[in-house]
């Protein structure tokens, strides 16, 4: 077989399956980006299935099938679904998108339901979208492995499995999230997909040549048990800057910065923690600003904007981001407390953590001691943990935010447990070894 390009000659050609495309700004389009920074352009390829468009040029390659293509294909018969998009990299670095086509955007939390989902995952795995247009690009591409993170759909599973099987490649499966661990729910809809879920992944793990990577030692673990299967840890990591002066505090206010989005409920554990604040002796004495990428419910705006010590602010472009997070003081990290909400993030280490990490500044970590990031935090004393809703633990703990040597340790330990992981479970320093290995057997 030849090489589309010499450059990928000493690395393997890699189509990467997931849901959303390589992104700056969406969490697993982020992760996949950093992940494969390293690697030659040329020699990499992306299906996947979100209503969106890359705004990098790390890959050029790209094919996508939405779920509006879907419908459309079954709807009105249509010759074709989904389509390829090309990136291409002017002289001035802009980037042209090919074909010109505005992305459709879905704002309604109704396709989160078990229901929703469960009808739309009927209708993929009837609609027949596998077309000729997307064998012809793959065949085009003729990838050498398979790197898989579409995990709560099970139409990914059979495209990566047929694909697999037909160009006798392996798989390399990258599991950030949780959706094979049972809740606790009456609806029928969510069960059936468990059990849907589960046959899919323990199908596509008993491929000889299929290779696991879990984000933490807490999944890796309890994959072991569920699946059989050994996995390597694989950490979301960022290129770590020299350790600066932690900066004296101005005008006697601490300023907690919350940079990331507000879903699964995490705006109310913003809000519980700062009304507790609000309620002390320490009101005077903190300010939290909030970035968050992702539109805002006008609700939770609202409920956000009553608390006279949050500000909301603007949408910062990438560029701001770190400049952001050392112009604060301390950094907030939050989980929900809500069950349904701890399920779905128990086992995931948030890919925000590293960064904020990045940044020099001690971290305020308030989540459920159950979930994997606060487990870990509290391992390597890595942040100022508080896992408890009572009001006076919270205070005690936001004491200490105001002591300049406990910060200072803080940070250090913080800055250190990068380090490691930077060492230890890196994708930039092992994810070309490990594929080399699964290739060679």
């Amino acid at each position: 077989m030849e090489f589309i390009n010499d450059k990928c000659k000493n690395m393997p050609r890699i189509l990467v399956i997931s849901c959303n495309c390589f992104h700056t700004q969406n969490n697993n389009g982020k992760t996949i980006l950093q992940q494969f920074s390293s690697w030659p352009t040329d020699c990499l390829a992306q299906f996947y299935t979100y209503p969106e468009v890359p705004d990098n040029i790390l890959c050029k390659n790209f094919y996508r099938i939405t779920d509006i293509d879907v419908i459309n294909y079954v709807l009105h018969k249509s010759k074709t679904c989904g389509m390829e998009i090309e990136v291409d990299l002017q002289k001035n670095d802009n980037l042209i998108i090919q074909p010109k086509t505005k992305p459709h955007i879905f704002y309604s939390n109704i396709r989160n339901w078990n229901v929703c989902r469960l009808i739309r995952d009927i209708v993929w795995e009837n609609a027949k979208w596998e077309n000729a247009g997307l064998k012809k690009w793959i065949y085009k591409f003729a990838p050498e492995a398979i790197y898989f993170l579409g995990l709560n759909n099970p139409y990914l599973f059979n495209l990566a499995n047929n694909i697999a099987t037909e160009l006798n490649i392996p798989i390399i499966i990258y599991a950030t999230d949780d959706y094979y661990l049972p809740r606790i729910t009456a609806s029928p809809f969510f069960w059936i997909r468990y059990l849907i879920l589960n046959r899919c992944m323990k199908r596509i793990l008993k491929r000889p040549d299929c290779y696991l990577l879990t984000i933490n030692e807490t999944m890796s673990q309890i994959y072991k048990q569920r699946f059989n299967k050994s996995s390597d840890i694989f950490m979301n990591c960022v290129d770590i800057p020299l350790l600066d002066n932690l900066p004296e505090v101005q005008n006697g206010k601490i300023v907690i910065s919350y940079v990331g989005n507000l879903s699964h409920n995490r705006w109310k554990s913003i809000l519980y923690l700062i009304k507790t604040i609000e309620n002390s002796n320490l009101h005077s004495l903190i300010k939290i600003d909030i970035y968050c990428g992702e539109h805002i419910p006008k609700k939770v705006s609202f409920k956000l904007s009553l608390i006279k010590l949050i500000s909301l602010k603007d949408k910062i472009k990438k560029e701001q981001v770190m400049e952001v997070l050392k112009c604060s003081d301390v950094l907030l990290h939050v989980e929900s407390f809500n069950y349904r909400d701890r399920m779905m993030t128990k086992l995931s280490f948030s890919t925000k953590l590293t960064e904020y990490i990045a940044a020099g500044r001690p971290i305020l970590s308030f989540a459920p001691s159950s979930v994997a990031s606060m487990q870990i935090l509290e391992k390597y004393n890595a942040a100022i943990c508080i896992d408890s809703k009572i009001k006076s633990k919270i205070i005690e703990k936001i004491n200490i935010l105001t002591i300049n040597s406990e910060r200072e340790k803080i940070r250090k330990n913080a800055y250190n447990f990068l380090i490691d992981i930077y060492t230890k479970y890196s994708m930039k320093n092992l994810l070309e070894i490990k594929y080399n290995e699964l290739l060679r057997k």
